[in-house]
């Protein structure tokens, strides 16, 4: 989010909004209510193909919510506190801070982005982490700005490197990176695989892996290794409406982020698995399985973005997964390197003679 307020800007802002509760509360024929930003897709413009909220306001009434009143002012109270002292805590921490108010950790997630869209800032502005999710390794050397030792990712193990939990963290990285491509993966499995057949050191290429669908933090280090380096990045994900939508999340951003979704957008291009491919690998019939409710769920919702429906060969991948579902681990029908030696190779680098180089992917 351009412009990002600062500790003071944003406790000042927690602050206005207590006031004007209190205020409403104290005149007795007010409404204890709170303004924020929509987070729908209806509130969103797409420019350049990232997702950007509008400035759609939608009104939160808590007056037939006393639950969602404590909720939202308890964790602002705590933020607040957290923001005072300049400590960050994840978003599991918060759970347990007010585990007496909540029963799933996805109801604190929620306020917390509530928060995040009525005080226009982004979670890491509230000192909000997200829990470790996603990892890396390659030829990258990460140093945070203090620290006595430098992060070697050519010497991670098959477990990977861990990325910083914090956005803050990853905007302040010092950030060293001679790869040819970035290949994000959806799968941890197929991660470790490349990792212990050597694929980043023998094609220079830095593997990183969201672990499904990535964090925040691990978006924001997508996008700003694409910035800073110009290296062409290339997702691989499963074929299947999660997957395609994964691709969609680093791609364009999401509605649920609000505002701070555009921020960690990235140039990234989708390498498969498509349909195309299918066709030409022709795996047996096991290899497709049926999609479930959920899958067909987030297809449909999917398809009801306008960017599928004005892109016909998006719109062909649907119509595609609905005959069912692929995993990247099919692909060891045809032998357990298959990947690592022949797909990912030819759809990555093309040779003329002794002479490679990266592939124009789509």
């Amino acid at each position: 989010m351009e412009g990002d307020a600062s500790r003071w800007e944003v406790m000042f802002r927690m602050e206005q909004v207590c006031l004007q509760v209190v205020s409403s509360l104290a005149e007795g024929t007010g409404r204890p209510s709170v303004f924020m930003h929509r987070r729908s897709l209806e509130n969103t413009v797409e420019i350049d193909g990232v997702l950007h909220l509008c400035g759609q306001l939608v009104r939160r009434d808590f007056v037939r919510s006393p639950v969602g009143f404590a909720r939202y002012f308890a964790v602002l109270a705590l933020l607040y506190q957290q923001i005072l002292t300049g400590r960050g805590i994840a978003q599991r921490g918060v759970f347990y801070q007010l585990i007496h108010l909540f029963d799933r950790q996805v109801e604190v997630n929620n306020v917390i982005l509530d928060l995040s869209a009525t005080l226009e800032c982004p979670r890491h502005a509230l000192t909000v982490t997200s829990s470790f999710r996603g990892v890396l390794a390659g030829n990258i050397i990460m140093n945070l700005p203090g620290a006595d030792l430098d992060v070697d990712a050519n010497l991670a193990g098959p477990e990977g490197i861990p990325i910083p939990a914090s956005v803050q963290d990853v905007y302040d990285l010092n950030v060293v990176l001679n790869v040819e491509v970035i290949l994000v993966i959806e799968k941890f499995g197929i991660f470790q695989r490349l990792v212990e057949e050597c694929f980043h050191l023998s094609h220079r290429v830095l593997l990183l892996c969201g672990c499904g669908y990535p964090s925040f933090s691990t978006r924001a280090l997508v996008a700003r290794l694409g910035a800073d380096f110009e290296v062409p990045i290339a997702c691989l994900t499963d074929h299947n409406p999660h997957g395609l939508a994964i691709f969609q999340t680093y791609r364009r951003g999401s509605v649920r982020a609000g505002l701070e979704s555009s921020d960690y957008a990235s140039n990234i291009r989708w390498l498969g698995l498509r349909s195309i491919q299918l066709d030409i690998l022709q795996l047996p019939p096991e290899a497709r399985e049926p999609l479930s409710a959920r899958d067909m769920r987030v297809l449909n919702s999917l398809r009801n973005q306008q960017l599928f429906r004005v892109d016909p060969e998006l719109e062909r991948e649907l119509v595609f997964m609905e005959r069912g579902k692929v995993e990247l681990q099919a692909l060891f029908y045809f032998g357990l390197d298959y990947l690592s030696s022949v797909f990912l190779p030819n759809l990555l680098f093309s040779r003329n003679g002794d002479e490679t180089t990266v592939c124009h992917f789509v």
